[in-house]
């Protein structure tokens, strides 16, 4: 059976953002594009893949995908990477893709399992935290 792919929303206000426009360069702006839309990248906001197939998926060499990702993470602030784990930390992700459905709240939890990265999914763990808050 073919496994359904989740569908991932971009908003267009993406080809708007000054910092994009101006300092990607266009590495830089696909990567940015792949890690935001790839099918390895959980619903919790990690992209769990190693170079070699972010190489394979991208097209991209494997010093270009270090480049930019060294410039995603530590020039625009958008990632955090660890090498170690093959994961990619997408910052803000919450804000674009989350709602405070307890049902999605959940789905969110359940992913975390797959994260290695302590740094991260206590950054996730943390977000969820406020996502269960109720509302006033």
């Amino acid at each position: 059976s073919v496994k359904k792919m989740p569908n991932r929303n971009i908003n267009t206000d993406i080809w708007l953002d000054s910092e994009i426009i101006d300092d990607f360069g266009k590495n830089d702006t696909f990567l940015w594009l792949y890690i935001l839309t790839s099918p390895k990248t959980f619903l919790c906001g990690v992209l769990k893949a190693p170079l070699s197939s972010i190489a394979f998926d991208t097209k991209l060499n494997k010093n270009e995908i270090i480049e930019s990702i060294n410039n995603l993470e530590n020039k625009f602030h958008k990632i955090k990477y660890s090498k170690e784990n093959n994961e990619i930390l997408i910052l803000n992700w919450h804000k674009h893709n989350w709602t405070k459905s307890p049902k999605l709240v959940e789905s969110i939890e359940r992913t975390l399992k797959n994260i290695k990265t302590q740094e991260f999914t206590d950054y996730v763990e943390k977000i969820i935290t406020e996502y269960k808050k109720p509302v006033r």
